[in-house]
């Protein structure tokens, strides 16, 4: 026997047997769902009989077997449906980038390596230059600390013409002038000090030397600054004299006194 879809009109052959007192049944075209009763489908084979041509063959080539297929429902047991399940969709895989792919013969674009690029290495001679040459620039750059830690090495960067102020005071415009008063010779030495240091500094003594040929010293005193301490770029002026000075003076030292002085004149 022949039962219709209500919706679409589409037509299946189904045994009667199959149907039973009724079942909800399911069209495989457009999914409704309507309860089939043998009753319906007889009255219906009956009135159509002799309006209709031979019954065509089923759809889609199904048997009444492959057609029909038995569903459970959770309130209906005995319930069945016709299943034409639609074939699955192609699932499309994504494309892969050009640069994933492994590189073809002739092909431009060469195939990414795994391992990463290795940037250019250093000879063992121009690794050694560059060792040297950045030893060098610390050297140079941070002589004033390297000297406040090594004293010592201060007469070495003297050496080289960089020498290295490690107090944070200097000595500027040092000027002598001799003079005769009460009829004597007077030696007049003027100057001042400067901090060249960020932080405030105490102003040591100073210490003068007369000296002859061959940078000899022949006579020493001392003196002090107009300010005993100096903040940051401040300058004090000194002014120290040397009644009788030595005739075979030729020049005047001005520096700070040093431990090394008191020392020696303890020795004398």
């Amino acid at each position: 026997m022949q039962i219709t879809c209500p919706s679409c009109g589409a037509n299946y052959r189904v045994r009667a047997e199959s149907l039973g007192p009724g079942r909800q049944v399911r069209c495989a075209r457009c999914r409704t769902e309507w309860r089939a009763l043998v009753e319906d489908v007889a009255a219906i084979d009956v009135a159509q009989e002799d309006e209709r041509p031979p019954l065509p063959a089923p759809i889609l080539g199904l048997d009444d077997a492959g057609e029909l297929e038995a569903i459970e429902r959770a309130d209906h047991k005995n319930d069945e449906t016709f299943r034409n399940e639609p074939a699955p969709k192609k699932v499309r895989r994504p494309r892969r980038s050009l640069f994933e792919r492994p590189a073809k013969a002739g092909s431009s674009i060469p195939a990414r390596s795994s391992a990463p690029a290795k940037g250019p290495r250093l000879r063992p001679a121009a690794a050694f230059v560059a060792a040297g040459i950045a030893v060098f620039g610390f050297l140079l750059g941070e002589r004033t600390a390297i000297v406040g830690v090594a004293p010592s090495l201060a007469s070495l960067y003297a050496a080289i013409g960089l020498p290295v102020n490690v107090r944070g005071l200097a000595i500027r415009d040092v000027r002598s002038v001799e003079e005769i008063a009460d009829g004597s010779p007077l030696l007049l030495v003027t100057g001042e000090v400067e901090n060249v240091s960020g932080t405030e500094l105490e102003v040591p003594r100073l210490r003068l030397a007369v000296t002859a040929s061959g940078d000899r010293e022949i006579y020493a005193w001392t003196t002090i600054a107009a300010r005993s301490r100096l903040g940051p770029g401040e300058t004090a002026a000194f002014r120290a004299r040397l009644a009788s000075p030595p005739a075979e003076g030729q020049a005047i030292k001005v520096r700070f006194l040093a431990q090394r002085d008191l020392l020696a004149s303890a020795v004398r």
